[in-house]
C-alpha cells in the first residue's frame, strides 16, 4: 500500500499516474487466483477530480452544480437485479435529505481486462452525481455519510464504495496491473489529482470480493488487525451506551457501526469514519483506534501519556501489524501501529512530491531530486495538509490533539489503578512435601506427562519456550473428557501470519497486561461521566 501527494496542493497528472505505476511495481506482494489473471483486488483513491466530472455533467446532463453548492459523486457496485432499488433509493432519499438530484453515469470499464472468475462475478459500475452544501449542524461529508448508510439498509448485494464532495475510489477484483486497463477515467488525462492512495491486496482471512478490494473509504491497510474479534464485538456493545448532540435521532441509522463481517481492514475503516464524521479530526481518530506505545516511552510528554490513558477507557486498540495509509480529503497521512511490523517508507522530492509506500523504489526518483528518504517507526504520524499548508510536524500534532481538554484532569478525578500486590514474599518460606505431594499437586493442577517432558522441563532447562507447529488437535477444554488447566479455557484468535510470538515480558515496551473495570462510556462524548474507574495491572489478581 502507499500513497503519492503534491505538497504545493494544486491536482496534477503525475500523482495518478505515479499511484498505478507504483501499485504495479508492488504486485509481488498481492496474490493471485487460479486464472492467473484475477488478482485479489486492487484499487484507487483519489481526491475527487471536480473539473472532470462537472465537464463530463454537463456535456451529458445538462446540468451542474450552483455556486453555492458542492458537487458529490457516489461510486456504486450495483447487482444486476438491485441496479433499479439502488437508483430508485439514492434518488429518493437524497432529495428526501436536500440534496439536488443531477443524474448518473455507467462507468466506462473494458471488462476484457479482467481475468475469467473476476468476469464472472462483475457488478455493473455507476456512479450518482448530486449536489449540496452543509446544513445548520451537519458538514457536507457527515450528511453525505448518513445518505450512504440510510441506502445500504435498502440493499443487500450490491456496495457503494465511496459517496463524498471531497474522494472517489475505483477498485475492482483485478491486479494492480489491470486497474488501468479496466478504468478508463483512469487513463484520461483530464483525471487530476492533490493525492492517490493504491492498494494491491494478499487476501489471508475473508474471501476475495469485488467490495473487499481495497483502499476503502478513508483508508487502505496492510497487515492484520488481530483483535479484530473483540474490536467488533466491543463496537457492537457501545452502540447501547451512545448518544449524541450531533446526530440526534439520525444516530440509530448509522447502526451497526461497524460491520461485523469482511474484512478486518473494512472493519477499522467503518470505526475511523464513524469518528470523523461524528466530530474528531482523522489524526484525533486515529490515535485512539491505534495508539502508540507510551508506557515505558521517556520521550512521550506527560500530555501526549495522559490523552493515550484517556481514550483507552472509551476505546481498546485496534492492534495490527498494520501501516496504514489514510485521507479525508483535506489531508493524508500514513501510520504505523505500536508494533511497527510492517513497513511503510516515504521519499520527499525536490520538485515537491510525497512517494509513501511498504517499499522503498517503487517511483524512480533521480539522485539530484531526493530530498528525504525516511523509514518509519512503530507509532510514527506522517501528515501532510492537501491545500498547500505542507508537511505536518509530528510532534506538534500530537502535542496539539493531546492538549484539547484537560486529560490529565479528568483522568486525576475519575480515575484510580490499583497496584498488584507481590506475592512472592509469601511463597519464599514455603516448601513442598516430600511424600508423594509433588505428584498430586501435578494431578490436581492438570499437568500431565506431555506437558512436563515437552514443555516445561525444556523450559526450565532452556530458559526460552519449545518450538511446535501451530496445529493443535485436542478437544476445546468444555468438550474434553479430561479436566484442564484454567488457562486452557481462554485462546486468543489471530492471523497467525509471518507474527513473531508476543508477550508482556519480553516485549514490555508495546504490550501490557492492564485491564479497565467500570469505564464503558458514550464513545462521542469529550468528558466521562464515570466516577471511580480502576485500572487493574493484570487480569489474574
Amino acid at each position: 500500500t502507499g500513497f503519492v501527494a503534491e505538497i504545493s496542493g494544486k491536482a496534477s497528472r503525475r500523482v495518478v499516474a505515479h499511484a498505478l505505476a507504483a501499485a504495479k511495481r508492488l504486485s509481488h506482494r498481492g496474490a493471485r487466483s487460479a486464472d492467473d489473471k484475477t488478482g485479489d483486488g486492487a484499487g484507487v483513491l483519489v481526491d475527487l477530480p471536480v473539473l472532470f466530472f462537472t465537464r463530463w455533467i454537463q456535456n451529458n446532463l445538462g446540468v451542474c452544480p450552483e455556486n453555492d453548492e458542492r458537487l458529490s459523486v457516489g461510486m456504486v457496485f450495483s447487482e444486476e437485479n438491485e441496479n433499479g432499488i439502488v437508483e430508485e433509493k439514492f434518488h429518493e432519499l437524497a432529495e428526501g435529505m436536500g440534496f439536488r438530484w443531477l443524474g448518473k453515469r455507467r462507468v466506462p470499464v473494458n471488462p476484457d481486462a479482467l481475468g475469467q472468475l473476476a468476469g464472472k462475478t462483475c457488478p455493473q459500475i455507476h456512479q450518482y452525481f448530486m449536489a449540496g452544501t452543509d446544513s445548520e449542524n451537519l458538514s457536507l461529508e457527515a450528511r453525505l455519510y448518513l445518505l450512504r448508510r440510510r441506502v445500504g439498509k435498502f440493499i443487500e448485494k450490491s456496495f457503494i464504495c465511496s459517496l463524498s464532495s471531497k474522494t472517489i475510489v475505483y477498485k475492482g477484483l483485478m491486479s494492480a496491473a489491470q486497474l488501468d486497463h479496466f478504468y478508463h477515467d483512469l487513463t484520461d488525462p483530464e483525471f487530476t489529482a492533490r493525492v492517490a492512495l493504491f492498494h494491491e491486496r494478499f487476501s489471508t482471512n475473508t474471501q476475495s470480493t469485488w467490495a473487499m478490494a481495497q483502499p476503502f473509504r478513508m483508508l487502505a491497510h496492510n497487515g492484520e488487525i488481530n483483535t479484530i474479534k473483540g474490536n467488533r464485538l466491543w463496537m457492537q456493545a457501545r452502540e447501547k451506551e451512545m448518544t449524541s448532540e450531533l446526530w440526534g435521532e439520525d444516530l440509530k441509522d448509522l447502526l451497526p457501526l461497524v460491520a461485523a463481517e469482511g474484512s478486518d481492514s473494512f472493519s477499522l475503516d467503518n470505526a475511523l469514519e464513524f469518528l470523523c464524521h461524528s466530530g474528531r479530526n482523522i489524526f484525533h481518530a486515529g490515535m485512539m483506534l491505534v495508539p502508540e506505545p507510551y508506557a515505558h516511552n521517556p520521550y512521550i510528554s506527560d500530555e501526549l501519556r495522559d490523552f493515550y490513558i484517556f481514550h483507552e477507557n472509551y476505546i481498546e486498540p485496534w492492534d495490527g501489524p498494520a501501516a496504514l495509509v489514510f485521507t479525508d480529503g483535506d489531508f493524508v497521512g500514513a501510520r504505523l501501529d505500536r508494533n511497527g511490523l510492517r513497513p511503510l517508507r516515504y521519499t520527499i522530492t525536490r520538485d515537491g512530491l510525497v512517494i509513501m509506500a511498504s517499499e522503498a523504489g517503487v517511483v524512480p526518483v533521480e539522485p539530484d531530486n531526493l530530498l528525504v528518504h525516511h523509514h518509519m517507526a512503530s507509532g510514527e504520524i506522517f501528515a501532510l495538509a492537501l491545500d498547500g499548508g505542507g508537511i505536518l510536524d509530528e510532534e506538534n500534532l500530537k502535542q496539539k490533539i493531546a492538549t484539547e481538554h484537560p486529560y490529565g484532569e479528568l483522568l486525576h478525578k475519575n480515575f484510580r489503578t490499583i497496584e498488584r500486590g507481590d506475592a512472592r514474599q509469601e511463597f519464599n518460606s514455603f516448601a513442598l512435601p516430600s511424600d508423594g505431594f509433588d505428584q498430586r499437586l501435578r494431578l490436581a493442577l492438570g499437568w500431565n506427562e506431555e506437558d512436563l517432558t515437552r514443555f516445561l522441563i525444556p523450559m526450565a532447562r532452556s530458559g526460552r519456550e519449545p518450538i511446535g507447529s501451530m496445529g493443535d488437535d485436542t478437544p476445546p477444554p468444555m468438550f474434553s473428557k479430561k479436566d484442564r488447566r484454567l488457562y486452557d479455557y481462554f485462546k486468543q484468535v489471530f492471523a497467525p501470519v509471518t507474527n513473531p510470538p508476543i508477550d508482556p515480558i519480553r516485549e514490555n515496551f508495546v504490550m501490557a497486561l492492564f485491564k479497565y473495570l467500570g469505564s464503558e462510556e458514550n464513545l462521542l462524548s469529550d468528558k466521562p461521566r464515570f466516577h471511580g474507574a480502576l485500572r487493574i495491572e493484570s487480569p489474574v489478581l
